[in-house]
């Protein structure tokens, strides 16, 4: 059909497509400064076309391997025969919630009220976003790790708060020093920690929460890696088991990282019931709930019979992943941190474009450091989120982008 003779002129490029023009609508100034999401960006650089090598993803932490098939269909077959289509309760399936206690007892030796102490979430990604809401008036500061997961940042900056990046030195096994900490509203921690894969013990843990309680902080403490441990085969510790903590202190955990479903997007967060509440008169402003078929699946999952066989073995998995990947690392003279906990490989860069000519020159993908913050400078991070052998070639890759 021609176009009417009063018409724009529209050239025959932009036919049957948008143009690319200005928002029509003037959008908020909170997003001026946002930048893109160092995870996005990551993944949008994609591949180097050019190049006749197959590409190599080691950039996002997108787990390949988790749970098995079989178990899956069994969840997704008793969700599809129990889970109620009506709109999910905002605090989540009371069966779910009583499932997650029983873990939380079981591997951490937390004893929590399920109907008070446990809100399921959309993965635990949109929870910290949320909570950093609910927590942080504009101007309150916000401690962080100079090496954090790039949300604790971006949430606070929507929130009009102010970050205070906190060193985490190496040679303390980057745990966060918050000696030098100014007055705060909250500080974040993750252990089993993303990016550097450090563990924080027990002691280090009780003495956070003591100084927390000292200084009025609370804490906020991003556990979704907790299963993630390779050199002893149970749970990293908890700061909701440090005795006197729990009035001051929520808990994340995640099925994306425990079971390797990431595309579920089912998580909660464990706390105090004023805080959990306030969470979810903002949730239930956002959102309706986490699906019910989800939620089902998950707590078959968390109450399977070979619940902790699966565990075991998804451990071993990345554990021998870790071993090639660091062992290569090693024989072509670079120093991973050897954490021995979470997917992910630190190291320092050998030269400064690294990362780039990684991607353009060998086709592999990583995330420079300095996307986690200030700490991150000079390093860069590797997710084992790839089979044993494409593991072997990227070493083979790095080795030649390392001289």
């Amino acid at each position: 059909m021609p176009l009417p003779a009063d018409a724009p002129a529209v050239s025959r490029a932009a036919k049957g497509r948008p143009a690319a023009s200005k928002a029509m609508v003037k959008l908020a100034k909170r997003l001026d400064g946002l930048g893109d999401y160092l995870f996005v960006k990551v993944r949008r650089d994609g591949p180097e076309q050019s190049l006749t090598l197959p590409p190599i993803d080691l950039s996002v932490g997108d787990p390949d391997e988790g749970v098995s098939r079989e178990i899956l269909r069994e969840a997704f077959s008793v969700a599809g025969r129990e889970a109620p289509a009506t709109y999910p309760a905002g605090r989540g399936l009371p069966g779910l919630r009583r499932a997650i206690a029983r873990w939380m007892r079981d591997r951490h030796g937390v004893a929590l009220d399920p109907d008070r102490e446990i809100v399921v979430l959309s993965g635990s990604k949109e929870g910290i976003a949320h909570l950093i809401h609910v927590l942080c008036e504009p101007g309150d500061t916000m401690l962080m790790g100079s090496i954090a997961y790039p949300v604790y940042r971006r949430a606070t900056f929507l929130a009009q708060g102010r970050v205070q990046a906190l060193p985490m030195p190496e040679k303390a096994d980057y745990w966060i020093d918050y000696s030098k900490a100014r007055k705060a509203k909250a500080i974040f921690v993750n252990y089993p920690n993303n990016p550097t894969g450090a563990v924080a013990g027990a002691e280090q843990l009780r003495d956070l929460a003591l100084w927390a309680k000292k200084q009025g902080v609370f804490v906020i403490s991003d556990a979704a890696y907790s299963e993630l441990v390779f050199e002893r085969q149970i749970s990293a510790p908890s700061i909701l088991a440090v005795p006197g903590a729990r009035p001051r202190a929520v808990e994340f955990h995640s099925f994306s990282k425990t079971f390797g479903i990431p595309g579920f997007r089912l998580g909660w967060v464990c706390g105090p019931e004023p805080v959990l509440s306030a969470l979810l008169k903002l949730k239930d402003t956002y959102d309706s709930g986490v699906s019910n078929f989800t939620q089902r699946a998950g707590q078959y999952i968390l109450e399977m019979r070979q619940r902790d066989e699966e565990l075991g073995r998804i451990r071993d998995l990345y554990r021998r992943r870790r071993e090639i990947f660091e062992n290569g690392l090693v024989s072509m003279g670079l120093r991973p941190f050897r954490s021995g906990a979470t997917f992910y490989v630190w190291v320092k860069s050998p030269h400064k474009n690294f990362a780039d000519e990684l991607r353009q020159r060998q086709n592999v993908r990583l995330v420079p450091g300095d996307g986690f913050g200030p700490g991150g400078k000079g390093f860069v991070r590797f997710a084992l989120c790839a089979a044993a052998p494409k593991l072997s070639q990227a070493i083979e890759r790095i080795r030649i982008a390392a001289q």
